[in-house]
């Protein structure tokens, strides 16, 4: 069972929709293939650009190995989202407790 993920990554250089729908048709890393479900250029500029994803599995330092293949560097990486749960205003080192109905979603 895999939980999508949803993280934003702001990424050094200026990243054009081309690179955006290679990583949705897949990129190989390693020997690995790393796929986004989706990916969305929510800014960019020659000095960086900021790029929001949606990842079925969230392998190990997928996002950041998908921008290398390209020969970008992710300079911050934060999540919005994991499964159904939205991390809103959750501090970076702070966690809080599941709901009932978060704890479901994350089982079925």
């Amino acid at each position: 069972m895999f939980i999508k993920k949803y993280p934003i990554a702001t990424v050094e250089g200026r990243v054009e929709e081309p690179m955006l729908r290679e990583f949705v048709r897949g990129v190989r890393s390693k020997a690995k293939k790393l796929k986004a479900e989706k990916a969305k250029l929510i800014s960019s500029s020659q000095s960086q650009s900021v790029v929001e994803m949606d990842l079925a599995e969230g392998k190990y330092r997928e996002v950041r190995r998908m921008f290398e293949s390209q020969g970008r560097k992710v300079k911050r990486l934060v999540r919005l989202q994991i499964g159904k749960i939205k991390l809103g205003e959750l501090r970076p080192g702070k966690w809080r407790t599941l709901t009932e109905p978060e704890i479901k979603s994350l089982l079925t």
